[in-house]
């Protein structure tokens, strides 16, 4: 079954509305502690999916409650907060990300807890932003409880985004981990999916 399901992702890759990074991101997910570890010497404690950057906390003349959303806010053991980015084709950065991306960074990680606690307040769907609440009260970086909530100082961005990516090109921006690095740092594992996933990197590096 691991075959058939990579071998479907690597033929449908070609398609052109395909999203490959909306269906394989799980198995660049499962190994991001690994090649973190390896790559940049982080230990990882936690992943977060999806984390909301309101437009209005980074972009203060747009103060509205709508947000970006960062494919993988990666939490350290010494309390730094990477911004991972996953990208299946070359290309597909664009410039609005950088902008985002680093407007983030700059204001500071307790400004964009601030700006997640405000969507909080103004969402309909409570019960999911109240998931990411919690799981950042259990990371240090929100403190309070029954309805009191305020970031914390503790949490700190790592200097610049990080992009996932085939192949770096020349205006790209921020720490690049192409698909190679991958490739050589998980090539020596030998547990079924791993080595599968590895053979379709070795495909999905090459551009369609």
């Amino acid at each position: 079954m691991i075959n058939e399901l990579f071998d479907l992702l690597d033929k449908w890759r070609d398609y052109p509305s395909y999203q490959l990074e909306r269906r394989a991101d799980i198995f660049f997910a499962v190994h991001l502690p690994a090649l973190l570890h390896s790559l940049l010497g982080v230990t990882v404690i936690d992943i977060i999916p999806e984390l909301p950057i309101r437009i209005g906390t980074i972009f203060p003349e747009i103060p509205i409650n709508k947000s970006y959303k960062v494919d993988y806010a990666v939490f350290t053991a010494d309390r730094q907060v990477l911004l991972v980015e996953l990208k299946t084709d070359d290309d597909s950065t664009r410039d609005s990300q950088y902008r985002y991306y680093y407007k983030s960074i700059e204001v500071g990680f307790p400004k964009i807890v601030e700006g997640i606690l405000d969507i909080l307040d103004a969402t309909d769907y409570k019960p999911k932003y109240m998931t990411l609440v919690n799981r950042l009260i259990k990371n240090g970086c929100i403190e309070g409880k029954e309805g009191q909530y305020a970031p914390t100082s503790k949490c700190t961005f790592f200097p610049e985004p990080i992009f996932i990516k085939p192949n770096r090109l020349p205006g790209d921006e921020g720490r690049v981990i192409e698909f190679s690095e991958i490739i050589k740092s998980l090539e020596s594992e030998k547990n079924e999916v791993t080595m599968r996933f590895v053979k379709s990197l070795n495909k999905w590096t090459t551009p369609v």
